[in-house]
């Protein structure tokens, strides 16, 4: 079953540390596919420690306006019995910048197909960002699993196609006990792919796919 500590979802496709993709030089749509060791979801494993596909197909007007959707390979395992193995999630949003300050505010919806009950691990979520330089803030508010996400980023370019990045994240549901989760990795840009290398790990302990790992990713954008 899922695990009551957080909603199953996971924002991926959105960027959580950043405001929505700039519209591309050949027109205003954009892809991306990635390989993951380990589908990680704010400390807890969504593919039950294996490896899933990823990927997604954004839209992003010139205006700030953007809508998408993004997939991704989970386990039924991790989830609940009937889950087909794949998440589908669909979002909306609205990005832009004032001064050196950014910001998103997005809304997504998290879904699930297969034979199980919707309301078990389908959800839909308010995202809001605020970015400066290297640092973003994220808050995110689960509407179904009634669950509060804040999020404190970091990601600077330390040599040329190479980049640092650090997360901390608190995670608050209304009716159940609260929890932190952390990355530290780095990715590398080459020969057209981003190479991914992350330690994850979380404050809750003993509790199945909620595991310290380190997370392998290699991504590519279209």
């Amino acid at each position: 079953m899922r695990s009551k500590l957080i909603p199953v979802a996971f924002i991926a496709a959105v960027p959580m540390f950043s405001v929505a993709p700039a519209v591309a030089e050949d027109g205003p749509f954009s892809a991306n596919i990635s390989l993951v060791s380990d589908y990680v979801s704010r400390g807890y494993s969504l593919s039950n420690g294996r490896p899933a596909l990823q990927g997604g197909l954004d839209y992003n007007h010139e205006s700030g306006l953007y809508v998408g959707t993004w997939g991704s390979s989970v386990s039924e395992r991790a989830l609940v019995e009937g889950v087909d193995g794949v998440e589908i999630d669909i979002y909306v949003g609205y990005a832009g910048e004032v001064g050196e300050l950014g910001y998103d505010v997005s809304l997504a919806r998290y879904i699930f197909p297969g034979s199980h009950d919707s309301k078990e691990t389908d959800s839909t979520e308010f995202v809001g960002v605020l970015s400066w330089d290297f640092l973003s803030f994220a808050y995110k508010r689960d509407f179904d699993f009634k669950v509060h996400y804040y999020n404190l980023s970091a990601s600077y370019e330390v040599m040329d196609g190479l980049s640092m990045d650090a997360s901390f994240g608190y995670s608050k549901p209304d009716n159940d006990s609260s929890y932190r989760d952390w990355s530290l990795g780095a990715t590398k840009h080459l020969a057209g792919l981003d190479f991914g290398l992350h330690y994850v790990n979380s404050s809750v302990k003993n509790t199945p796919n909620f595991d310290d790992t380190v997370v392998f990713s290699i991504s590519k954008t279209f």
